[in-house]
């Protein structure tokens, strides 16, 4: 049964997918999250430009207010 076997592939591909880009999403957010509160204690500023200006966002959007234990 080929058919079967390939939509169950597609998805077990796109979920895989999907997870990957989350934990990676949010551990982007986590270090930048990190790097801005060792700034403010230290008072330096650096820039950087790999990660979406987290300040721009709806702030319960932003991690971890992003991570709640029930589905939406």
């Amino acid at each position: 049964m080929p058919i079967p076997a390939f939509v169950s592939l597609v998805f077990a591909v796109v979920f895989f997918l999907k997870i990957w880009s989350y934990a990676h999403a949010n551990r982007w957010y986590r270090t930048e999250a990190e790097r801005k509160a060792k700034e403010k204690m230290s008072g330096k500023k650096s820039r950087r430009f790999s990660v979406p200006a987290v300040n721009t966002m709806v702030p319960d959007t932003v991690y971890p207010n992003n991570l709640t234990e029930r589905g939406h």
